[in-house]
């Protein structure tokens, strides 16, 4: 074959292969109007667990730095919670505020599947008074607030406890533990 000839199929090559591409970066942005990268992901965090609507109670995500055994992350991307470490003491360690409404029951989820009140849980407290609203162990739990509530998610982790876990909370409204919402829509 000729040079010339070898350069003609290189090159035609090279720009089949960048039309393709084109048309897949295109069909990604819904005909290139849906600039919006975010929306580009396929797991997106659920408007309805109402966790993700929390304020987060993180340093730069930085919830526990590992001083006393436990370091404690919020994950930027999806809120999801990377807890690590073992635990010099017994701790509780506040990672979000929520605003519960009067007369409204709620379902929540931890994500953990073998907790125990000695080794890790999550729970729920009242930042009024320290009332604890809810436990989750190893599963789902319903609860109803009173009245209008301000509640910290709490992470509490029993001492000498060894945890690598990822968490994903949910709360959200329901009155039956089986109708929880996802963590991702």
């Amino acid at each position: 074959m000729k040079k010339r000839t070898k350069t003609i199929l290189i090159c035609t090559g090279i720009a089949l292969v960048a039309v393709f591409l084109l048309v897949l970066l295109g069909r990604a942005t819904q005909g290139f109007q849906n600039w919006n990268t975010d929306e580009w992901k396929l797991k997106q965090p659920n408007p309805d667990n109402l966790y993700h609507g929390a304020s987060f109670l993180d340093d730069k995500g930085v919830i526990a730095n590992g001083s006393d055994g436990i370091s404690i992350k919020i994950d930027e991307d999806d809120n999801s919670i990377k807890v690590k470490g073992t635990a010099e003491t017994d701790k509780e360690y506040a990672v979000a505020l929520v605003n519960l409404k009067a007369g409204t029951t709620y379902a929540f989820d931890g994500s953990l599947t073998n907790g125990s009140n000695k080794t890790m849980y999550l729970s729920l407290q009242a930042v009024s008074g320290g009332a604890t609203l809810a436990n989750s162990y190893s599963g789902p739990v319903l609860f109803t607030v009173e009245s209008d509530t301000q509640a910290h998610l709490i992470i509490s982790v029993g001492e000498e406890t060894n945890v690598n876990l990822t968490l994903k909370p949910i709360l959200c409204v329901s009155n039956d533990v089986d109708d929880l919402v996802g963590y991702y829509k």
